[in-house]
């Protein structure tokens, strides 16, 4: 196998044990992480059924009042504001996380200690490390993204509706990514600078 490989996936185990804690520690930190995860996935869920009323009332607010027809400027507002949230709560995580466990980007004492005599580059040795930070803060961002996704489902599909449901999350998804990406890597680059 390559090199890259074995030192990413160590790095990633890595990311799920401290060195302070116990093996019962870092089960349990393991748990608590992927309860995090969870959580993350869960509290989107838990968003739509408080939105799905928001929704209906405005779908119901499109009906023709005898001669006066509303607008559909409450429904765009509403999508709107509502989308700006649904792209900054994966943000959000994302930039929780990327700062737990930025400084696991850059190789540590140890890490010189037991990888310098091996035939290893620094390059590979920190090319593997991000690919391990990376792969980390995927998982959070996924679940994230994932559970916000049935609101972004609720506001698309309305006949009042500017887009199809699929152009509208292929757009959401696109947002979406692009600013969790951006928040990982401004903190990342911040991290540097310091």
């Amino acid at each position: 196998e390559q090199p890259w490989y074995q030192l990413t996936a160590h790095f990633y185990r890595g990311l799920f044990r401290f060195g302070i804690l116990s093996d019962a520690g870092s089960d349990a930190f393991r748990r608590v992480m992927f309860g995090t995860i969870a959580v993350t996935a869960a509290i989107g869920l838990f968003l739509t059924p408080a939105y799905l009323s928001k929704y209906n009332e405005l779908a119901e607010l499109f009906t023709i009042h005898g001669p006066i027809q509303l607008t559909r400027e409450p429904y765009r507002l509403a999508v709107l504001g509502d989308g700006a949230m649904a792209i900054a709560f994966p943000m959000l995580i994302v930039g929780f996380v990327v700062v737990l466990v930025g400084s696991a980007l850059y190789p540590d004492e140890i890490d010189c200690r037991v990888l310098l005599p091996l035939p290893v580059s620094r390059r590979v040795v920190f090319a593997s490390k991000a690919l391990a930070v990376v792969l980390f803060v995927s998982l959070f961002a996924l679940a994230a993204h994932a559970g916000v996704m049935p609101l972004v489902i609720l506001m698309s599909n309305n006949r009042w509706a500017d887009q199809s449901v699929l152009a509208h999350l292929v757009a959401h998804g696109v947002a979406g990514l692009s600013a969790s990406m951006f928040t990982a890597l401004v903190i990342m680059a911040a991290t540097v600078l310091q």
